[in-house]
């Protein structure tokens, strides 16, 4: 589950949440697919965040992901606590990306 933007909102997501307008009403509930009308009514009603199931999708390949990575730690890579910190984000990366 995740919450984004509703201009990133595309058809055949699904809520994982309700979306209510300003009076509390539930203008669409958990579960609900999400179409082009479906993303028009929230963003008539004022809808700027909700929450969709699943994963964010990595948008760049994962071995320029991880390229990127030691690019950004390189000026810090002898530093024990730095290295720690570049291994985490390393797996968190990966898991984004379903590697082992």
């Amino acid at each position: 589950m995740m919450t984004v933007s509703i201009e990133t909102v595309r058809p055949g997501m699904v809520l994982a949440g309700s979306v209510v307008n300003e009076a509390g009403m539930t203008l669409f509930g958990k579960g609900t697919v999400i179409t082009d009308v479906v993303i028009e009514r929230m963003r008539s009603a004022g809808a700027a965040l909700v929450m969709i199931e699943g994963r964010p999708t990595p948008r760049k390949p994962l071995n320029e992901e991880l390229s990127m990575l030691d690019e950004r730690f390189r000026m810090v890579h002898e530093a024990p606590h730095m290295a720690e910190i570049q291994e985490m984000v390393r797996r968190h990366i990966e898991s984004l990306y379903g590697a082992q």
